[in-house]
């Protein structure tokens, strides 16, 4: 098995300089760097609005549309991952090396797929795509309150050693 190589960069603002896309463009991978307003000496193309490419580095062949599409996959990424920085506080990875932060990253995947089996098991559509779904005890609901429930619907509790102690006391 071969070492992978990169095709495609789709990256913001912050890392735009010609140096960063002639790298890219040595190495065979396409730059899609997001420019700034103000850079006037650079060949850039607006896609939208607020999006301005450097075209010296992408192929001729590929159309202004599709660019734009390619460009929209960065996005959607985005959005989709957003959610992690917030909930799991994936924004601070206190790991090294890129294969544990690749492991980091998708034990949080892993655990979205649970939440969404676990909503379609238990056909709690409402449920799905909330970051907060099944999350531990909302606030005001104590974990003894939520033990009690628990225990009177009929489930069987794994109780730690140091609570029964203070039960009996």
């Amino acid at each position: 098995m071969g070492k992978a190589t990169i095709k495609l960069v789709l990256d913001d603002g912050g890392a735009y300089s010609l140096k960063n896309l002639q790298l890219l463009d040595q190495h065979g991978a396409v730059g899609m760097i997001r420019a700034t307003k103000n850079i006037k000496k650079h060949n850039l193309v607006k896609l939208s609005s607020s999006i301005l490419i450097n075209r010296d580095f992408i192929s001729s062949s590929r159309s202004n549309d599709e660019l734009h599409e390619l460009y929209g996959l960065r996005t959607c990424n985005e959005r989709q991952f957003s959610h992690n920085t917030l909930f799991y506080n994936a924004s601070r990875v206190n790991i090294r090396r890129i294969a544990e932060v690749a492991k980091h990253r998708y034990m949080i995947l892993c655990l979205d797929l649970l939440k969404t089996i676990a909503c379609h098991k238990l056909d709690r559509k409402d449920l799905f795509q909330h970051s907060t779904a099944f999350s531990q005890i909302r606030s005001g609901y104590k974990a003894q309150m939520l033990r009690m429930t628990l225990y009177l619907q009929g489930y069987k509790l794994l109780v730690h050693e140091t609570t029964q102690n203070i039960r009996q006391k």
